[in-house]
């Protein structure tokens, strides 16, 4: 009522007919339209949405690329650089970032952005990311050492950031620093773990 809200700009007419024609054509669009629409929005009327949430739908590489899934030669060496690499997988999520709707598993993504990702990555072209500091990593192993309750929660939690390995040195600094600093004793904890060690 005050005017105090950011105006919001409607899907235009040329952005709308090519959505529509794309759906039309293609079913796995149709699909993973929905799929957005239920994630972002809870709407699946084209006209309902913005120009911005409609142009990032189609600029994903789902819809965007080619439907060509990678080959098993071209996942192995995808995993091969995050065996051996151990800012690869981070670097994966940020290449990822907003444009794949929020999907980052290699075999769901077209296979042309599987290899860009992977020459960017063996030519040293994609940003470094801050991974978990030496000092991060053994006040993580004084957790654990102190009981496994905080082994079990590190390990539920960044099972999907460090591609299941669930190792700190495949976390970046920043989840590291936000798992420490939610798992720092309080009395609640300080109890509990006292509990743990009398029925060891």
């Amino acid at each position: 009522e005050t005017g105090q809200l950011p105006p919001v700009t409607l899907v235009s007419k040329s952005t709308l007919e090519e959505l529509e024609a794309l759906v039309a054509m293609r079913p796995d669009v149709t699909a993973k339209w929905k799929e957005y629409c239920e994630v972002e929005y809870r709407d699946f009327i084209f006209h309902a949405h913005t120009e911005e949430s409609v142009q990032r739908f189609l600029h994903a590489p789902q819809v965007a690329m080619s439907r060509l899934v990678p080959s098993a030669e071209l996942v192995l060496k995808v995993q091969d650089q995050w065996g051996s690499n151990t800012m690869a997988f981070s670097q994966w999520l940020a290449y990822c970032g907003t444009r794949t709707l929020g999907e980052t598993a290699v075999i769901k993504l077209p296979a042309e952005f599987v290899q860009a990702y992977l020459e960017e990555l063996e030519n040293g072209n994609l940003p470094p990311v801050e991974m978990a500091t030496a000092e991060q990593v053994d006040e993580l192993q004084d957790l654990f050492r102190k009981s496994d309750f905080y082994r079990r929660a590190w390990n539920a939690k960044s099972y999907r950031l460090t591609a299941g390995t669930m190792d700190p040195r495949r976390a970046t600094a920043a989840f590291v620093g936000q798992f420490l600093g939610s798992s720092r004793p309080t009395a609640d904890t300080e109890q509990r773990l006292q509990q743990e060690q009398q029925q060891q």
